[in-house]
């Protein structure tokens, strides 16, 4: 099964998972925010997208919905990098939420990285100032585990 790992990230958080991800399934990896993506030849497609202010990345939107007819036809795992309490089930587009495989892997605030407006919307939201690592690695495993092919 031919698959493909699409991303969009900020600061990196996304990333970092993404590259995890198809370094596992020995795939094609895509920045969304560099790129425009043929689905064509994709059985397995993993997106990935972290979450601002309870919304998605503009590229991640505006892929899924220009691709949402071809992404009913193929297996679809959709991850997010986000705080717990972030409702990303909601952002699942609504053709998709019975056809896709959803996981919330966790987040970072890379506040050292992070443009004056993030850092000042994140000290005063988040009340936090420091760096925060919590991706979930354990749930990463289950991801790999739920994508990679069955030998």
């Amino acid at each position: 099964m031919k698959s493909i790992v699409l991303y969009s990230s900020k600061y990196g958080t996304t990333e970092k998972v993404a590259k995890e991800l198809a370094l596992t399934l020995q795939c094609d990896l895509k920045n969304l925010d560099e790129t425009k993506v043929s689905l064509s030849e994709y059985e397995q497609i993993i997106i990935g997208t972290s979450v601002y202010m309870g919304r998605l990345r503009k590229s991640v939107q505006k892929f899924l919905i220009q691709e949402i007819q071809a992404l009913t036809n193929k297996k679809i795992t959709i991850f997010f990098c986000c705080n717990e309490e972030t409702d990303y089930q909601a952002l699942v587009p609504t053709s998709l939420k019975n056809n896709a495989q959803v996981y919330h892997v966790g987040y970072e605030l890379l506040t050292d990285e992070m443009h004056f407006f993030d850092k000042w919307i994140t000290k005063k939201v988040a009340k936090q100032t420091e760096p925060v690592h919590a991706l979930n690695q354990q749930t990463i495993e289950q991801l790999k585990n739920h994508i990679q092919p069955k030998l």
